[in-house]
């Protein structure tokens, strides 16, 4: 089952990082990384989830 065939992930009212939907696992964004690891697996979930801190340098620097 798919559900897109393109990602945006925004950040601070400003889309940071697109990529296709298949290749969305090894974005190199780390906003995008962080969001990634606080997807919990559905089966066992962890106690707590990672917490996001914000860098204001993720809306400005170039992550390829």
């Amino acid at each position: 089952m798919s559900f897109c065939d393109r990602v945006a992930v925004m950040y601070g009212g400003r889309i940071v990082k697109t990529c296709a939907a298949r290749d969305l696992a090894h974005a190199m964004h780390p906003y995008t990384r962080r969001l990634l690891a606080a997807n919990p697996p559905l089966g066992n979930p962890p106690d707590e989830l990672p917490t996001l801190r914000r860098d204001p340098a993720w809306l400005t620097e170039t992550y390829e």
